[in-house]
């Protein structure tokens, strides 16, 4: 799909739908982005472009005509009720629950350490 001079990918258009980010902030991004960086792959750019409380993030690259070929995009943080969501929460808590299994580790006798190094390794 192309909007305007930017061509989205189907994967592109598919993260879009599914992370609930409209077609016109994907195209700013690219077109008018806050920030690019060099991408972790060769030939590709990341853009960056801020839209209120969420920052709009695009990877793309120049076809063999200069038109920008956007990849992928996502939005940081993600809306409520999408996959990204649930994925970032999932992450978090169990963030949270290592840090709460270190801070029982730092006060355990030494007992205690094999108990929840052993809980810890069979992942209870």
């Amino acid at each position: 799909m192309k909007i305007n001079d930017v061509v989205f990918t189907n994967h592109a258009i598919e993260r879009m739908q599914g992370r609930g980010i409209a077609g016109d902030w994907a195209w700013q991004t690219v077109r008018n982005p806050d920030t690019t960086a060099a991408g972790k792959e060769k030939h590709t750019t990341e853009f960056a472009k801020e839209f209120g409380t969420h920052k709009v993030t695009a990877i793309a690259k120049k076809n063999d005509i200069g038109e920008w070929v956007v990849l992928s995009v996502w939005m940081d943080p993600p809306l409520h009720g999408t996959q990204d969501y649930y994925k970032k929460e999932k992450y978090h808590k169990k963030m949270e629950k290592e840090r709460s299994l270190d801070k029982k580790m730092e006060r355990a006798s030494f007992w205690g350490k094999l108990f929840l190094t052993l809980r810890k390794q069979i992942g209870i």
